[in-house]
């Protein structure tokens, strides 16, 4: 199987506030990981720099091999990290085939796209995560679980290797 990501040390400040503090664990292949703590432990800011949406202070990330500390987001979804976040972001006004087909543009999710063609691609993401009925809706009239399931089928689009969920079920009723 083989390690995926390794996290050494990494140690995120904001000021005088340690949000992420020294942490080190690593990540093999097909391996599911789970990350618990209250709120305000460093969740979503270690998935921050996981993602390159923070800097660390410390430490390194390395993901298949490669160095990727402290790269932008759009060079780590290149080779192969995606995410969810933890507050629901979307193309309000476009469909949902249209906000899944955006993240499909990116070089990795082009990899099956191109194969495939755009619409089917992002037609399959939205199938597998039980949306496709509602493919010609704007987010915006949706109902929250629906939401949170369009993150997924978004971060799938990029064609990850390691996908990082960031709270996919906070706000979801029981039903949901």
């Amino acid at each position: 199987m083989g390690i995926i990501l390794e996290i050494k040390n990494i140690t995120k400040k904001f000021g005088g506030l340690t949000a992420v503090n020294d942490v080190s664990f690593d990540i093999t292949r097909g391996e599911f990981i789970g990350l618990i703590g209250p709120n305000g432990a460093g969740k979503t800011t270690l998935f921050n720099v996981m993602s390159g949406f923070e800097k660390p202070n410390a430490g390194s990330l390395i993901f298949d091999g490669i160095d990727i500390t402290g790269l932008k987001p759009f060079r780590i979804v290149n080779l192969g990290i995606s995410r969810t976040f933890q507050l629901v972001r979307s193309f309000r006004y476009l469909t949902l085939l249209k906000n899944v087909s955006v993240a499909c543009l990116s070089q990795r999710g082009k990899e099956i796209s191109n194969i495939i063609g755009i619409d089917n691609y992002a037609s399959t993401l939205l199938s597998s995560t039980g949306l496709i009925d509602r493919a010609r809706l704007p987010p915006i009239i949706l109902p929250h679980g629906d939401l949170r399931r369009l993150e997924i089928a978004k971060a799938l689009g990029s064609n990850p290797q390691l996908l990082l969920l960031d709270e996919p079920f906070s706000g979801l009723s029981h039903e949901e």
